[in-house]
């Protein structure tokens, strides 16, 4: 008798970087029409506070509406129960990009506002960077306009060693809370008291478009900012192409210490800093660029992270992504001294992305402290899907804060309508499953078993795409496209 025989290759955790981080819990939220995450922190309870932006309009779990789209935050315990909700806004556009925990257990938030009405006490003219701080219960303690008579938007906001807060963002305006301008946006910052009071402001640029989207304190009490700039004058020494990372060192009162451009000729978004123990700074973003400082691009956009020193100088520098556009949000440090950077990748083939499940994936990368991966792992289902922040989560793993649109795969708890906030907490395992390497039995005569701590079975279709399957919790089976094994 000819005995047929089936082999079974699981080579999966022998390559570090497709270690599987597994899903703990996750939520959707939102109403029947946008809700986009932006924010989110962890509460002292375990539970969370996540906001973003919606014109969902009083439906789902967006009991009101001020009209237009407000900024809409929520509350909820550990196991992801919503303890309150509340939509912060007047009758035209609000737009909310950046939560901070303070010190009394409340909370401010910052973006931008085009109201004078509702909640909104003030308008300037045009956008206002708008400042709300809340109680623990969501009620509003006070709220600022911020700006002159053309837009004015906040993106972060950075806790300083005072007690106040120093804003940033960028500027268009040459009136109002506005000192000066060098040129269409300017980045500007604003520093304040601990109940907003304006304590000074500064503008930097050029003769184009600048912007500030993260900042950190440093050692000496100063600040260093980072963005994107389109200039080639005034504040701005160089411009290696279309649009740089733009990193701006100040002292503590805001005065230009040294500023120096990252990227290469094409358009290169600076969008997180992080602070590091041995006094240098790590900044991500985005790069379309393959040339000058960026020499590693997968093909459109990369994630593209710099290592630089205290004074501005890279100390090493690479990308991640595959042939398509991959955009970088957050970074986060991990315990073990690596990284956690977060963003999202569109439909990839090949590069660092091991799997796609279809329109654009939320897609999260471990690394060590010197960039290399430990591993990657796509989120999401079949529409589009996004991670906006990385936060460490109370006794391990990590939340990751995204915007949704699918209703399969990963995301198994339903869509309110277009696109939802969607919370996710995933594990951390660093340490790659040892599974046996080939399983060989006769067809005839036995099952292939295969121990549930190794993925499953890697099958090829008639058209040469591969496909890993796996058994779920309840007996089905989970399909998911992956790279093909080389």
């Amino acid at each position: 008798m000819i005995q047929k025989t089936l082999i079974l290759l699981l080579i999966l955790g022998f390559s570090a970087n497709t270690i599987a981080q597994n899903i703990l819990s996750e939520q959707n939220y939102g109403g029947a029409n946008s809700d986009r995450l932006t924010a989110t922190v962890q509460t002292p309870d375990g539970g969370l506070l996540f906001g973003g932006n919606s014109n969902s309009n009083g439906s789902g779990d967006v009991s009101s509406s001020n009209g237009g789209f407000d900024w809409w935050v929520a509350r909820t315990d550990i196991a992801g129960n919503i303890l309150w909700e509340r939509s912060y806004g007047g009758s035209a556009n609000e737009f909310l990009n950046y939560i901070v925990k303070t010190s009394d257990g409340g909370f401010l938030l910052a973006g931008y506002t085009a109201s004078a009405d509702g909640d909104v006490s003030n308008n300037y003219g045009n956008n206002d960077a708008w400042v709300v701080k809340i109680a623990a219960n969501g009620n509003i303690q006070w709220e600022k306009n911020y700006g002159g008579t053309n837009a004015d938007i906040f993106t972060t906001i950075l806790p300083t060693a005072d007690g106040g807060y120093l804003f940033s963002g960028n500027s268009s305006s040459t009136t109002g809370d506005v000192s000066g301008n060098n040129g269409s946006d300017d980045a500007w910052i604003v520093k304040t008291d601990a109940t907003g009071n304006i304590q000074w402001t500064q503008n930097y640029g050029g003769s184009n478009v600048d912007s500030f989207s993260e900042t950190v304190q440093t050692a000496d009490g100063g600040y260093l900012l980072g963005g994107t700039t389109y200039s080639s004058d005034g504040d701005v020494s160089s411009l290696h192409g279309f649009a740089d990372y733009w990193v701006v060192k100040t002292d503590a009162t805001g005065n230009l210490q040294w500023e120096q451009n990252y990227g290469g000729s094409l358009a290169d978004n600076l969008r997180a800093i992080v602070a590091l123990s041995n006094g240098t700074f790590l900044i991500g973003g985005d790069a379309e660029s393959s040339d000058s400082d960026v020499t590693d691009n997968h093909g459109s956009s990369d994630y593209w992270i710099a290592n630089i020193d205290a004074t501005g100088n890279i100390l090493w520098a690479k990308s991640y992504g595959a042939n398509q556009y991959d955009v970088l949000y957050d970074i986060v440090i991990a315990p073990d001294g690596g990284f956690l950077l977060g963003g999202q990748v569109s439909p990839a083939s090949g590069g660092d992305i091991s799997s796609n499940y279809g329109s654009s994936d939320a897609w999260v990368v471990k690394i060590d402290a010197t960039g290399n991966i430990i591993w990657e792992q796509s989120y999401g289902g079949s529409d589009q899907d996004q991670t906006r922040i990385l936060v460490p989560a109370l006794g391990g793993g990590y939340i990751l804060g995204n915007s949704s649109q699918s209703t399969n795969n990963d995301v198994t708890s339903g869509n309110n309508g277009g696109r939802d906030y969607w919370l996710v907490k995933i594990d951390d395992a660093t340490a790659p499953t040892l599974c046996t390497a080939k399983t060989q039995v006769t067809a005839e005569t036995g099952d292939a078993y295969i121990d549930d701590s190794c993925y499953g079975v890697i099958l090829t279709s008639p058209n040469g795409s591969c496909f890993r399957v796996r058994v779920q919790d309840d007996g089905t089976l989970k399909s998911e496209a992956i790279v093909c094994p080389q």
